[in-house]
C-alpha cells in the first residue's frame, strides 16, 4: 500500500509554510505555454489524501511532467545542491486569499500507471478482541500534538485479549503499545509536515515549518517557573552575536536574545555549546514555535530590559520550529512620545515611532577600548507638542545598512543617552526596528510627515531635558539666538516681522517622485539623455520628467525689531500665493512681472512659524533658521486664513510688561493710562 504525507498539504502550502519533506500523488498535471527562459512550466494539481491544493507549479529544464496518479516527493529538505529553492506566493482575489507553491525539484517515488488511483486515507482495521459490544483495544488513542503523517497502526499482542481480565497485565499491555506506537520526545521530529524517513534535526529545529500543528500553549506574558511544558509562538529580535566571557569567577561563551507576542516580550539566553545552537538556529526578524526552555527569575534588570518578571533559558531539550513565513508574529509596542523622553532616566529602554528627518554619513573610528567602531546619527521627529526631535545613534551592521530616510520607523528596545544635559537615543547593540509596519500610530506619523518637507534638515521641534518650549508661541529673532546659544538644542516658534529680502535667484529644484507612491523628494540633475534625469538617492537613472516634480527653495532674510537672520524656505505656496510650478511659469514668460511678483512680498507685517538650531560653520556658531508658514495680519476680522492681529499685540504688551518688572516701573502709574483705554484687545 503506498503511503502519502497525510494532510500535509493543509499544514503547509495551504497555510504559505514550505514543506519539509512530504510525499503527495499528482491528480492533474499540465504544460503552461510560455516563450519566458529556459525553464519549462507545469501546473500541478496535488493530494495529500485529504486535500487538494490547485495552485503548485514546478519550474524545471530536466524533469518530465509527472503523470497522472503518481506519487512524488517534495520540500526543501529533499533539494540536491545544486537546486533553486522553492517558494510560496501569496494571492489575492477580493476578500479571498490563497498560496500557490513553485518547486524545481521533485522525486519519484511510484509511476502514476502502476498506481493507477487515487489514494484515500486507510481505515483503522478493528483490533483483535474488539467484538461487537466487546472491550476496547489495550491501546491510546494518537497524540494530537503528533505529526500525523503516516500514523502507525497498533497491532494487539499475541494473548492480549485474554489478558483483558487481568488488571496488572493489561497495564503492562498498555505500556507496551505506547512504547511501540509513540517514540520518546528526544526520538520524535519536532519540524513540519515529514515523511516517515526523515530524521530529527540535530540542531534542536526545523526550516520552514509549521510544528506538524502544533500551536502556541501560553503567551509570553503568562511564562513561570511552575509551568510544566510550554510553547510559545514568538518573534526573534535584538539577537547579537556570541560574546566570550572571561573573568575570575566564569569563562565561556553566551549569546542572548529577545522574544516577543502580542502579550509581551521575554529574554532568553543560552550558554557554551548551547550558545552556538542558539546562534544557528533562529533568525532576527523572524518567527518561531519554541518549546523545551527552562524558565528563572531575571537575576539583574541591567541584562534584561523586557520588563518580565523571568527569563528563559535554551536547553539541550530545546526545539524550534520555523521560520513561519505565514502569520508572522507582530512586535508588541509600548509607545513613548520624543517630547516625553526627556522625563525619562537615562540608561532606560523605550519604544518609539517616529518619522526620519535627516540622516547622517557613516563614521568609523577606533574607540579607546582599541575596538573598531561605525556609526550613524538620524534624526527622528513626531508630532508631540506640536512637533518635537531627538537624535538616534545607530551602531555597527544596523549603521552600515540603514537606508531609510523619510520613512516612519519603529524602534523596540532603543536605549535613552544624555549628553550635554540633552537627551538622545542609540541602538545597535540593543534593540531593533521595523520600517512602516502596520500600526495606527504609524498610520499617523505617515500623513503627519507628508505635511513635511523632505529636504529640510531641521527637525520640527527642541528636545532636551531643560524643557525648552515646543508649542509655537512668539518670540524674536534676537531671543531665539541667545536661548538656543545658552542651551543648544532645537526650537518651534512664531517670528513676527518682515521679509526684508528675497532672492530670486535658484528659487527652485526639480525633485524626484517615484510613481509607487514612496517618498524621494531628493534633487536630480540631468541625464546624458536629453529629457531624463538622474537621483543620487535612489540611484535611479534615466528617470522620465513626469517622475519628477518642482519644489521650492527660497532663500530669504527676515527681520524684527531686535534682529534680522536668512532663512531657508522649501513650502513657499503661503509666501507667493503660487505653487512652484506656476512661479516657475511665470519666470519664464515673464521675467519682470515675475520679479515684481517676488518683490511684492517684501517689507509686508508677518507672522512666521519656524523652527531653528544652532549649527557650527567655519568652526563658528550659526542661527539655522527654516521657515515653514508665512501668514499675513488680519486687521479687519473678516480676512480668513491670516493671524489676528490681536495676538501679535498681546505678545508686544507681554513684552512691555517683563520690560518693566525689570526696571521696576509701570506706565499706569508714570502715564496715566491702561492698555484697555486706548486699544480693544
Amino acid at each position: 500500500m503506498y503511503e502519502l504525507s497525510w494532510d500535509s498539504l493543509k499544514t503547509t502550502v495551504m497555510k504559505g509554510i514550505l514543506p519539509l519533506d512530504i510525499t503527495v500523488q499528482v491528480i492533474t498535471s499540465k504544460k503552461i505555454s510560455t516563450d519566458e527562459g529556459p525553464e519549462s512550466r507545469y501546473r500541478l494539481m496535488l493530494w495529500d489524501g485529504d486535500t487538494v491544493f490547485k495552485n503548485a507549479l514546478l519550474l524545471s529544464s530536466t524533469l518530465p511532467l509527472p503523470d497522472k496518479h503518481s506519487i512524488i516527493r517534495i520540500g526543501t529538505d529533499t533539494l540536491p545542491a545544486d537546486s533553486k529553492e522553492s517558494a510560496i506566493r501569496k494571492m489575492t482575489k477580493g476578500d479571498q486569499e490563497s498560496f500557490a507553491y513553485m518547486f524545481h525539484h521533485y522525486e519519484l517515488v511510484k509511476e502514476g500507471s502502476t498506481v493507477n488511483t487515487k489514494l484515500t486515507r486507510p481505515t483503522t482495521p478493528r483490533l483483535q478482541g474488539q467484538g461487537k459490544g466487546g472491550n476496547p483495544p489495550l491501546s491510546t488513542p494518537p497524540n494530537s500534538g503528533r505529526p500525523t503523517d503516516a500514523a502507525p497502526q497498533i497491532r494487539p499482542r499475541l494473548g492480549q485479549a485474554a489478558a483483558a481480565a487481568s488488571g496488572s497485565t493489561n497495564r503492562e499491555a498498555v505500556k507496551r503499545n505506547l512504547e511501540e506506537s509513540f517514540p520518546s520526545p528526544k526520538r520524535q521530529n519536532t519540524g513540519g509536515a515529514t515523511n516517515n524517513n526523515t530524521a530529527p534535526d540535530r540542531k534542536g529545529g526545523s526550516r520552514g515549518g509549521d510544528g506538524g500543528g502544533v500551536e502556541a500553549t501560553h503567551k509570553v506574558a503568562a511564562v513561570n517557573p511552575h509551568m510544566n511544558r510550554f510553547t510559545l509562538k514568538v518573534r526573534v529580535s535584538q539577537k547579537r552575536g556570541i560574546r566570550e566571557i572571561s573573568n575570575s569567577r566564569w569563562q565561556g561563551k553566551v549569546i542572548s536574545c529577545v522574544l516577543s507576542d502580542s502579550s509581551g516580550d521575554i529574554q532568553i539566553s543560552a550558554f557554551n555549546t548551547e550558545a552556538e545552537t542558539l546562534n544557528e538556529s533562529i533568525e532576527n526578524d523572524k518567527s518561531y514555535l519554541i518549546t523545551g526552555a527552562s524558565v528563572k527569575p531575571v537575576r539583574d534588570t541591567r541584562y534584561n530590559t523586557t520588563g518580565h518578571n523571568f527569563e528563559l533559558g535554551w536547553t539541550v531539550q530545546t526545539r524550534v520550529t520555523g521560520p513561519l513565513i505565514a502569520e508572522r508574529v507582530g512586535v508588541n509596542y509600548n509607545f513613548t512620545n520624543i517630547a516625553n523622553i526627556k522625563d525619562l532616566a537615562a540608561d532606560k529602554s523605550c519604544d518609539v515611532c517616529a518619522f526620519v528627518q535627516e540622516t547622517g554619513d557613516l563614521v568609523e573610528f577606533r574607540s579607546r577600548a582599541d575596538r573598531d567602531l561605525k556609526k550613524r546619527e538620524i534624526t527622528l521627529a513626531d508630532d508631540s507638542d506640536g512637533g518635537s526631535s531627538i537624535t538616534l545613534t545607530l551602531w555597527d551592521k544596523m549603521a552600515v545598512n540603514f537606508k531609510d530616510q523619510s520613512k516612519v520607523i519603529t524602534l523596540k528596545g532603543a536605549k535613552v543617552g544624555e549628553w550635554n544635559n540633552v537627551k538622545n537615543l542609540s541602538m545597535g547593540f540593543t534593540g531593533s526596528y521595523e520600517v512602516e509596519p502596520d500600526h495606527p500610530r504609524v498610520h499617523d506619523l505617515v500623513e503627519w510627515s507628508s505635511q513635511l518637507h523632505p529636504t529640510q534638515s531641521q527637525a520640527p521641534s527642541q528636545l532636551n531635558n531643560l524643557s525648552l518650549s515646543g508649542s509655537e508661541d512668539f518670540t524674536t529673532i534676537q531671543e531665539l539666538k541667545d536661548e538656543l546659544m545658552a542651551h543648544k538644542g532645537e526650537k518651534r516658534c512664531r517670528l513676527f516681522g518682515y521679509a526684508v529680502k528675497i532672492n530670486s535667484e535658484n528659487l527652485f529644484y526639480r525633485a524626484h517622485t517615484p510613481p509607487d507612491g514612496s517618498r524621494c523628494w531628493k534633487k536630480v540633475s540631468e541625464s546624458s539623455k536629453k529629457g531624463l534625469y538622474e537621483c543620487g538617492k535612489c540611484g535611479k537613472r534615466n528617470i522620465p520628467k513626469c517622475d519628477t516634480t518642482l519644489k521650492y527653495n527660497v532663500r530669504l532674510n527676515v527681520a524684527d525689531f531686535s534682529s534680522n537672520n536668512w532663512c531657508n524656505m522649501f513650502d513657499a505656496v503661503s509666501l507667493f500665493n503660487k505653487d512652484a510650478e506656476e512661479m516657475h511659469e511665470l519666470m519664464n514668460q515673464d521675467i519682470d512681472l515675475y520679479e515684481k511678483q517676488i518683490s511684492s512680498r517684501t517689507m509686508i507685517p508677518m507672522v512666521f512659524k519656524v523652527s531653528a538650531k544652532i549649527e557650527t560653520y567655519n568652526d563658528s556658531p550659526r542661527l539655522k533658521v527654516i521657515v515653514h508658514e508665512v501668514n499675513e495680519l488680519n486687521w479687519t476680522g473678516r480676512e480668513e486664513g491670516k493671524v489676528d492681529w490681536k495676538d501679535v499685540v498681546r505678545h508686544q504688551i507681554a513684552e512691555v510688561h517683563a520690560i518693566e518688572s525689570q526696571l521696576g516701573v509701570a506706565h499706569d502709574i508714570e502715564v496715566g493710562t491702561t492698555w484697555g483705554d486706548s486699544i480693544d484687545i
